[in-house]
């Protein structure tokens, strides 16, 4: 219940900005593995796609699914409203996908406008199955991706991503303070 104080609040923040900076990475990482290196032009055209994208689903998002999420709670159930935010959620995913991007940006982008309409413990207690479902289905993908001998070339690279996310990390929770 410590949500609501400064600690909680700060907390959650760092979180969420930790996210936002893991989502941005994995985008520019992916990209750059597509485009076969870090060549700085394309990396700065992916930012600039990027934030097209990010900002093209957020007006939408705000302008269309709190008057929806509304009208759904007038109208329907708790699982009806639930159902209608999984949907949307494969929606934006899809989205993101076919704009070239990580389908999680199109996920974290709908949940940070899901959470800006106050029914959050609401839709929690909806999502908490399909989370059961998903998580271990997410895991095992995961794991079957992973590819040892390519970690071998690029451990590198990794390493840096890893130093620069503890550093980000540290210099987001020192300024939060």
């Amino acid at each position: 219940k410590a949500t609501h104080t400064a600690f909680g609040q700060t907390a959650l923040t760092v979180t969420a900005l930790d996210d936002l900076v893991a989502v941005v990475m994995l985008t520019v990482l992916t990209s750059m593995i597509q485009i076969g290196g870090p060549d700085a032009t394309s990396v700065f055209g992916t930012v600039v796609r990027l934030n097209g994208v990010i900002v093209t689903m957020i007006v939408g998002a705000l302008l269309l699914v709190p008057p929806f999420l509304k009208r759904l709670n007038r109208t329907a159930s708790g699982e009806i409203g639930g159902l209608a935010i999984a949907g949307m959620l494969l929606v934006t995913a899809l989205l993101s996908a076919k704009a070239g991007f990580s389908a999680a940006l199109g996920a974290f982008l709908l949940g940070m406008i899901v959470s800006t309409t106050g029914k959050n413990e609401r839709v929690g207690r909806v999502m908490n199955g399909l989370c059961d479902v998903f998580s271990p289905v997410f895991f095992v993908a995961m794991g079957m991706l992973f590819d040892v001998s390519t970690f071998m070339v690029v451990w590198p690279m990794a390493l840096g991503v890893f130093v620069l996310a503890v550093v980000l990390r540290l210099v987001a929770a020192a300024s939060a303070l």
